[in-house]
């Protein structure tokens, strides 16, 4: 699952916002092998899993919405175009 979550964030926000879930989840399967609760491979597999889930399943967020503002001294305009 940590895996996963990491990826979901690759996928929707791009590499730079999920770098730190990523370091986060690799210590999470550090610490399950380390407690003796799951074996190398089992982490392996489980990240394999999430993250193929993850690419498979989400939409990048940067191909479905688009803001763009529109600023003048008596104006001041937002606009959203969300691509369904």
């Amino acid at each position: 699952m940590a895996f996963q979550g990491a990826s979901f964030i690759h996928k929707r926000y791009g590499l730079e916002y999920s770098i730190p879930a990523y370091v986060g989840a690799t210590f999470v399967g550090y610490s399950r092998v380390k407690a003796e609760k799951h074996d190398v491979a089992d982490v392996f597999a489980g990240a394999a899993l999430g993250v193929a889930s993850s690419m498979y399943l989400t939409k990048s967020y940067n191909d479905q919405l688009l803001l763009t503002t529109n600023l003048a001294p008596d104006y001041y305009g937002l606009s959203i175009h969300y691509q369904f």
